[in-house]
């Protein structure tokens, strides 16, 4: 994600936080946190998922909307042209994802940020340099976004078998 700028900073700061509550959880009852089904079930079980506290299937959650976010935008990004404003790519990717869910003042910072990206070919060099390294990437690009989309789908069944894609 530095490689999207210091704006985005915000972006990786906030999924530490998450990963941080979650490895709590694991330390404090691995029997329980050691996998996304065990919490679920867990928490589903004892009643946790709407505590005051973040549960872990919440934090869990907003990691998975977060993933999604960078799928659509690594797809966007796979398949844009050179020229194409990452900026767009990132808006476009994010009023699909995880707009849905924030606020207006969230979305409208994110957009705001947004607007430092540089364009497509640009991006890609900056991530790779050397000679023949755009094909490189979009190919890593495209094999994230479809290794990505399993584990994706894989656990958005979790949450919607067990209804808890609206936990606050």
């Amino acid at each position: 994600m530095d490689t999207l700028g210091t704006l985005f900073h915000f972006v990786t700061h906030d999924v530490k936080q998450k990963l941080d509550i979650l490895e709590a959880y694991l330390k404090s009852d691995p029997q329980h946190y050691e996998t996304v089904h065990k919490i679920i079930r867990y928490e589903v079980d004892n009643n946790l998922t709407k505590t005051k506290k973040p549960s872990g299937s919440r934090t869990f959650l907003r990691l998975h909307r977060a993933l999604n976010y960078i799928l659509e935008l690594f797809d966007k990004l796979a398949t844009a042209s050179n020229d194409a404003k990452c900026s767009t790519l990132s808006q476009d990717a994010y009023s699909y994802t995880l707009g849905k869910f924030h606020p207006w003042i969230v979305r409208k910072a994110a957009t705001l940020a947004m607007y430092s990206l540089p364009v497509r070919g640009s991006l890609l060099q900056r991530i790779d340099s050397s000679e023949g390294s755009e094909e490189r990437v979009v190919q890593i690009l495209k094999d994230i976004t479809k290794s990505g989309k399993l584990i994706y789908d894989s656990v958005d069944s979790l949450y919607t078998k067990e209804k808890l894609h609206d936990l606050p």
